[in-house]
């Protein structure tokens, strides 16, 4: 899901402000944990699952295009290396962290902190 989603939402979002549309997908990323801690099927769980894929992806396509627009031009390589970075460690860190705090709390608990932590990033 994310790998159709990052190039089409660059594709369709032409002149779109680019602000909207992040707060757009981390709403999404809230939503599909929310919906995946009160699944009440396999159905439901893969659908929530789907648009996490496609927030992730999106918002993976996003960043380097924003990174552009943000910071001067002989900081965006800087800007493009933080973003990569925080994207592999949230890649390697965030499986086995769910897995931990699964084990702790159960699966449900560890989705709606993940969409805690999704509302604490849209308030700031």
């Amino acid at each position: 899901m994310a790998a159709i989603a990052g190039p089409s939402l660059i594709l369709v979002s032409g002149k779109l402000d680019r602000q909207k549309i992040v707060f757009g997908l981390t709403a999404m990323l809230i939503i599909s944990n929310v919906l995946s801690a009160y699944a009440s099927s396999i159905t439901i769980l893969l659908a929530a699952r789907a648009i996490l894929g496609f927030a992730l992806g999106s918002f993976w396509a996003m960043m380097a295009a924003l990174a552009l627009r943000l910071v001067p031009a002989d900081k965006v390589p800087r800007a493009i290396s933080i973003i990569i970075m925080g994207i592999s460690l949230a890649l390697v860190f965030a499986a086995p962290l769910g897995t931990f705090l699964g084990g702790l709390w159960g699966w449900r608990a560890t989705f709606l902190a993940a969409s805690c932590i999704g509302l604490a990033a849209l308030a700031i």
